[in-house]
């Protein structure tokens, strides 16, 4: 697996989070599309820029600001995005920028907030299986500016999130040399977002110890599984692999829904297979937040750690069924 850096320090408030209060802009116009060719310029439009993120999916964007050097500020991000969207933007607190040098971050990120680096220079980011507490209040991410060079990419998150990742700098290149957060307000009673993973042992004649795993989102995993993420009051359908899983070959699929009876959130996940020939054997289920899957990073979290399994004597067949209260994955 390509390294994954948890690169979270202590809480430093006093540096770290600032007004949101935007200051004149004194820009120059010049071309945008200058950016992605490394010019020392500044932009007088907001641009579409790359790469879009993996998880939320998120296109960047270039806007123009203050500082000539491609810093920009929470309250910039407000004031663009407020006309990028033709309706008002706000967060209710704005980050101040952290540099990244000699592959780690020079300060640190609000307590809860976990920030590492994958692929040398994409950003991942996680807020873990709760709302982010400063000060008695709560949050989630609201935007992400991720600065390289002498630009920087903006990711926006209407409403606010949990978790992303494949953040990079303009142009997708290994130049990121700091990250400013962005905060909107989070309801402390909101159910947190899950993230599934799944790998079972299996057992069918003409085959020497195969395996199967959740497909989805690749992170790399040594044991080819991946994950997804689960949308609440929807039936959730993800591909059941044959390891290696790179050779896409599906052989059935997990499903997952959730409910509420007596008070009580469930979640059910069930893995099938298209054809009876397949026998399951030790089935192990990972349901929880982003950073859990991938908290210590490295190395990622072993299947056999994963916090739900059904372990066997002998491999059976039939499907697997695992039915867990949100207490239980969230303890």
């Amino acid at each position: 697996m390509k390294k994954l850096y948890y690169l979270l320090a202590g809480l430093i408030l006093a540096t770290a989070l600032v007004s949101c209060e935007k200051k004149p802009t004194t820009d120059l116009g010049m071309d945008p599309m200058d950016v992605m060719k490394g010019a020392k310029i500044s932009v007088t439009v907001p641009e579409v820029s790359i790469p879009m993120s993996t998880i939320e999916e998120v296109d960047p964007w270039v806007i123009p600001g203050e500082n000539r050097g491609g810093n920009r500020t929470c309250a910039e991000v407000a004031d663009e995005f407020s006309i990028i969207l033709d309706k008002p933007v706000a967060f209710d607190l704005c980050g101040e920028k952290v540099d990244y040098e000699d592959d780690e971050f020079a300060s640190g990120f609000p307590a809860g907030l976990h920030v590492w680096i994958h692929d040398g220079y994409h950003v991942a980011f996680d807020i873990g299986g709760d709302c982010l507490e400063i000060g008695g209040e709560y949050y989630k991410v609201g935007a992400v500016i991720v600065k390289g060079s002498n630009q920087a990419n903006v990711y926006f998150y209407d409403g606010g999130t949990y978790f992303d990742m494949g953040l990079a700098a303009p142009g997708d290149k290994h130049m990121v040399s700091n990250l400013t957060f962005c905060f909107v307000s989070c309801d402390p009673q909101e159910e947190p977002p899950l993230v599934i993973a799944l790998k079972s042992h299996l057992e069918r004649e003409g085959y020497e110890f195969p395996v199967g795993v959740s497909g989805g989102i690749n992170y790399d995993d040594p044991h080819g599984i991946h994950y997804n993420i689960f949308i609440p009051e929807e039936l959730n359908t993800y591909d059941f692999l044959l390891f290696p899983s790179s050779l896409g070959n599906i052989i059935g699929d997990i499903t997952a829904f959730d409910w509420e009876d007596g008070g009580v959130h469930y979640l059910e996940v069930t893995v099938d297979t298209d054809e009876d020939e397949w026998l399951f054997g030790h089935t192990y289920l990972y349901v929880g937040s982003l950073a859990g899957l991938l908290d210590p990073p490295p190395p990622p979290l072993r299947y056999s750690d994963y916090p739900f399994q059904q372990e066997v004597e002998s491999p059976s067949p039939g499907s697997r069924t695992f039915t867990l209260t949100y207490d239980e994955i969230f303890p």
